[in-house]
């Protein structure tokens, strides 16, 4: 009795679903965010969903993400990475 046993239900395939959604989502408003030059904030997520939109914007050049906002209304934003000096005077970081 002493431990806690946690259990997930997964009700006909919903967390795979939900993280394919998420994954869309993060692709598309990456894009979004590329194409408009423009920061986007997402809806409020729990910490697994946020880790899906910050994992899956990992892998897409020319954005990042960052979280805002505290416990139940805590959201991402993507937004534009920020060039270094040396990218932006057209230097080789491989020099």
């Amino acid at each position: 009795r002493d431990k806690r046993l946690r259990i997930h239900v997964d009700a006909e395939n919903y967390r795979a679903k939900r993280a394919e959604t998420l994954r869309q989502l993060a692709r598309r408003m990456a894009e979004k965010t590329l194409r408009y030059r423009r920061s986007n904030t997402l809806e409020p997520m729990n910490a697994y969903e946020r880790r899906i939109i910050h994992t899956e914007v990992q892998g897409i050049e020319g954005v990042t993400t960052y979280s805002i906002g505290s416990d139940a209304d805590r959201r991402i934003v993507i937004a534009l990475e920020k060039k270094s000096k040396s990218r932006e005077n057209g230097d080789s970081a491989e020099a």
